[in-house]
């Protein structure tokens, strides 16, 4: 991961129109597929790298903004509405986030099932909205 172009990507999303949704989730990172890692040697090396990589863009948005809220993620099945908490929530079990300029800025690690690719993502959505 480029840290810089990762933080420079975070401050132009701030400053840019939101999707109709109200939030957008932007892969920072992928890892491949896991398709044929039979003994998930290579699914738990990917998990290192990334999160060493997830550890170091929290550790530069902190420098700018301070301590990030950290939140746990649950999918609200009782809402059926699309949110950026619920979109997260289906893959991503946790982030870090900070208020910025009306706007709720995450950041977290996750992956949709154990053959699918790793995703560091950056989520970025309207606080009325999320």
């Amino acid at each position: 991961m480029d840290l810089a172009a990762a933080v420079a990507l975070t401050q132009q999303l701030i400053s840019t129109p939101l999707p109709e949704l109200g939030y957008q989730i932007v892969d920072i990172e992928v890892s491949g597929d896991f398709y044929e890692d039979d003994d998930g040697a290579a699914a738990s090396a990917a998990w290192a790298r990334l999160d060493a990589e997830r550890v170091r863009l929290v550790d530069a948005l902190t420098e700018h903004w301070g301590v990030p809220q950290r939140a746990e993620l649950h999918i609200r099945w009782d809402d059926e509405r699309r949110t950026l908490t619920n979109d997260l929530a289906g893959f991503v079990t946790n982030v870090q986030s900070w208020h910025r300029e009306g706007r709720e800025v995450c950041v977290g690690l996750g992956q949709d099932d154990k053959e699918l690719p790793i995703r560091l993502v950056l989520g970025m959505g309207d606080l009325a909205v999320t």
